[in-house]
């Protein structure tokens, strides 16, 4: 029998425990690609069987540094911002300034591993592991960690697949949901006009018939009930039959100035809300549909009205702006008003939501589909107690579809 010298036991055992240290790992990976898996539960298993100091799963996106998810940082670390600018793709992971105190000290070495971006986005993923430097680690193991990660790579791409057929899923969904709506609502307000017709020409008549002194209060209230069922029926008829865009170079100034003056005639006179027009970009035209662009101003004035309230004030504000070399045109219509609550941010933009009393709970999410269409953007910002601000934002020359 030929006697196995020493040193080549101790290779033995040491690749022996490299190969159940990289099946433990990888079948903890393999775990990924369940979306609810948790990512920190992984790391924890890394962090234990490599003896890390701290293992961090980080996101780049839009020049932004985030943790997915972490082990051997504290729970205070962990929600520490990584706030990055300028930064290229590839990251440079192992040189990314980590803010955390567990692993800023000079006895701390590093390693760090691509993990790969997301289709058709500019967000990237990236592994870092951090040790002590007396850390008894074999230099062998970091080609078995860079094995490892090409089963995070896959486990990260059917993750990201699922989350894109979960969002196509559901915007299916609400596209079915706004169809069925938008043939129910041209249902109804054909039925309710018709109807309302006929209530307009009887009151026309009994003006003429009828003393003022009589009747007068009387129809004033039944005339300004059916004009508000009117005007809702027009919302559903806007809603239900969206019409496409008909594109022609247009003052905007001039756009909005004509839909704040609309939504104010149709408010209840005395007129006590203060609406003024500042224009920071005096002249600026773009290719809009200017008949639907007035359309969103006068929702969205009107709503900046009904929310300021007695003695309030509402602001349009107009100016041009300038990213990566294309124009954009900006509105913002600002009032001073209760703002509007968390829970009802996330939901101001679904149709039929109204936080009004009186409404038809369409008028924002008209406004959002208009701006959508000029492939521009519609923001909210609002404070409790100190007002909203409404921004659009589209751009000068649309790009044709």
């Amino acid at each position: 029998m030929i006697p196995v010298p020493a040193h080549s036991e101790g290779l033995e055992a040491e690749r022996l425990e490299r190969l159940s240290v990289l099946q433990e790992l990888t079948l903890s990976a393999l775990e990924l690609f369940d979306p609810q898996y948790p990512v920190d539960l992984f790391l924890e298993r890394m962090a234990e069987r490599l003896s890390c100091t701290a293992a961090l799963w980080l996101v780049c996106k839009q020049e932004q540094i985030t943790l997915l998810g972490c082990a051997g940082l504290s729970r205070l670390s962990s929600a520490h911002p990584i706030a990055s600018e300028g930064l290229a793709a590839p990251v440079d992971w192992l040189a990314l300034p980590l803010p955390y105190s567990e692993i800023v000290r000079p006895a701390i070495s590093r390693w760090a591993f691509e993990l790969g971006s997301k289709p058709g986005t500019k967000t990237h993923h990236g592994l870092v592991l951090c040790f002590d430097s007396d850390a008894r680690l074999p230099p062998q193991f970091r080609p078995m960690v860079e094995r490892l990660t090409y089963v995070l790579r896959a486990a990260l791409s059917h993750r990201q697949l699922l989350e894109r057929l979960d969002e196509a899923q559901e915007a299916l969904l609400q596209r079915e949901r706004l169809v069925a709506l938008g043939e129910l609502s041209a249902v109804v307000a054909h039925e309710v006009r018709n109807p309302l017709g006929a209530i307009f020409n009887c009151l026309r008549s009994l003006e003429k018939l009828h003393h003022p002194n009589d009747t007068g209060p009387i129809l004033q209230i039944v005339k300004e009930e059916a004009e508000q069922i009117d005007r809702i029926v027009g919302d559903l008829l806007d809603f239900a039959k969206p019409r496409g865009l008909l594109l022609a170079r247009a003052s905007i100034e001039l756009v909005i100035a004509s839909g704040i003056e609309a939504a104010q005639r149709a408010q209840p006179w005395p007129f006590a809300v203060s609406v003024t027009l500042e224009v920071e970009s005096k002249g600026a035209t773009a290719r809009v549909d200017a008949d639907l662009l007035r359309q969103a101003v006068i929702n969205l004035v009107t709503n900046a009205i009904q929310a300021a309230g007695k003695g309030g004030k509402v602001v349009a504000r107009l100016r041009q702006e300038l990213t990566a070399g294309r124009g954009f045109i900006r509105i913002d219509v600002i009032d001073d008003g209760p703002g509007v609550s968390p829970q009802a941010r996330d939901r101001i933009f679904e149709p039929f939501f109204s936080t009004k009393a009186s409404g038809s709970g369409l008028g924002l999410s008209i406004v959002k589909r208009i701006v959508e269409a000029h492939q521009g953007v519609l923001i909210v910002h609002s404070v409790p107690q100190q007002g909203s601000t409404f921004s659009l934002r589209f751009p000068l020359e649309p790009a044709s579809p």
